[in-house]
């Protein structure tokens, strides 16, 4: 769908707390955990090889988003 904003990789690796924030506001209509944010900052930051579209697919497929 081209309505639909994606950030790009760059973006999200330039300031990762903001990307997962808005991915956490986005999918989960809520704010990450201390926990959460500290998590997925580690695993983008420690995996360069993830990208936005994985991310987005993981929140997309999650319990948590099916349940809203």
């Amino acid at each position: 769908n081209p309505k639909i904003i994606i950030p790009s990789n760059a973006e999200m690796r330039k300031d990762i707390p903001l990307f997962i924030t808005e991915t956490y506001k986005r999918f989960y209509l809520r704010y990450p955990s201390e926990a959460e944010k500290v998590y997925f900052t580690n695993y983008i930051k420690n995996n360069p090889e993830v990208t936005v579209e994985l991310i987005y697919t993981s929140f997309s497929t999650s319990d948590e988003y099916s349940f809203y």
